[in-house]
C-alpha cells in the first residue's frame, strides 16, 4: 500500500534507540481493521536496499548480501546504518513532515489543510519519485478530498488501513 519494504509501528519504534528513532519515517496515521485505536506507522527510507535484498546468493542459503559483498545478517543494528544510509535527505524528510502535519492536522484532524498537503507531497514525488509513502498519501488526498480540495468532514486525523 505505501511501497516500502519495511513498516515500523509506534511502540515498535519506542523500543529503539534515540539514534535510530530519528531515521525512521512518519508514514502514516491509522487504524488497522478490527482495532478502534489509530496508531502511527513509520519506515526507512532505503530505497537501493530494496533492490540489492532482491538477489539473494542461493549458495549462501537466507544470507542476505548487498551488492558490495556485505554480509546482511553480521551487521549491528548501528553498523547496519552505518553501512545503509538514508536514501532520502534530511532536508527531503523535513519536507515531507511539513506535507504530513498538513495532511494529519493534529491528534484531532482539525487543522488539517489538505490543499497545502496535495501541493507539498505533489512536490515530493517530483523531487523523489521513487518515494512510494508520498505516492500512496498524494493519491490518498486527491482519491478522498471534498470536491473543495479539503480535508473529508468526518476526518479526525488518521483512516482506515483496509489493506
Amino acid at each position: 500500500q505505501y511501497g516500502v519494504p519495511l513498516l515500523v509501528s509506534e511502540s515498535m519504534r519506542k523500543l529503539l534507540s534515540p539514534p535510530v528513532q530519528r531515521v525512521l519515517r512518519l508514514v502514516d496515521r491509522v487504524v488497522v481493521k478490527g482495532s478502534g485505536q489509530p496508531i502511527k506507522l513509520y519506515t526507512y527510507d532505503a530505497w537501493a536496499l530494496g533492490e540489492s535484498l532482491g538477489r539473494i546468493d542461493s549458495a549462501q542459503g537466507s544470507t542476505r548480501h548487498l551488492s558490495n559483498g556485505i554480509d546482511l545478517s553480521r551487521l549491528s543494528l548501528s553498523s547496519f546504518f552505518a553501512v545503509v544510509p538514508p536514501s532520502s535527505s534530511e532536508e527531503y524528510r523535513t519536507d515531507f513532515m511539513v506535507a504530513m502535519d498538513a495532511y494529519l492536522g493534529g491528534e484531532g484532524g482539525l487543522a488539517a489543510d489538505w490543499h497545502t498537503a496535495q501541493l507539498l507531497f505533489s512536490r515530493c514525488v517530483q523531487k523523489c519519485p521513487q518515494d512510494g509513502v508520498a505516492k500512496a498519501l498524494l493519491d490518498y488526498v486527491e482519491t478522498h478530498c471534498q470536491p473543495d480540495g479539503t480535508a473529508p468532514l468526518d476526518w479526525r486525523g488518521f483512516r482506515l488501513l483496509d489493506s
